[in-house]
């Protein structure tokens, strides 16, 4: 016998949550590799911005999808930053270095949270 249409919605939604739920917990591990490849882009001489921002934008495309959102604001306002920077090509000045690791620092804090 077919479920009453009142009792379809109800089931599908709880097994898409629970689909998303999982999906979201395995995202959270992306997140961290992401947040390495950050990292790594950091400590190498000169700064990989190339790699920063392309973690940024992998984070900033996908965080908020899997509830993470302010892991994906933090990405986005990053890779807003680099993007313009990385076309002109030049070495970052102070001021420009400063705002890296501030926002860097906010998606370091974003990420710990998720």
């Amino acid at each position: 016998m077919r479920p009453a249409k009142s009792e379809l919605p109800v089931m599908a939604s709880e097994k898409f949550m629970a689909t998303w739920r999982r999906l979201s917990q395995v995202y959270a591990g992306q997140i961290n590799d992401c947040m390495a490849g950050i990292e790594a882009g950091l400590v190498v001489v000169p700064v990989d911005l190339g790699a920063i921002r392309l973690a940024a934008h992998t984070l900033a495309g996908s965080a908020v999808t899997f509830g993470y959102q302010e892991v994906g604001l933090a990405a986005a306002a990053l890779e807003d930053f680099l993007t313009p920077l990385i076309a002109r090509g030049s070495m970052l000045s102070p001021s420009e270095n400063e705002r890296l690791q501030t926002l860097v620092g906010r998606l370091r804090l974003a990420a710990a949270h998720a």
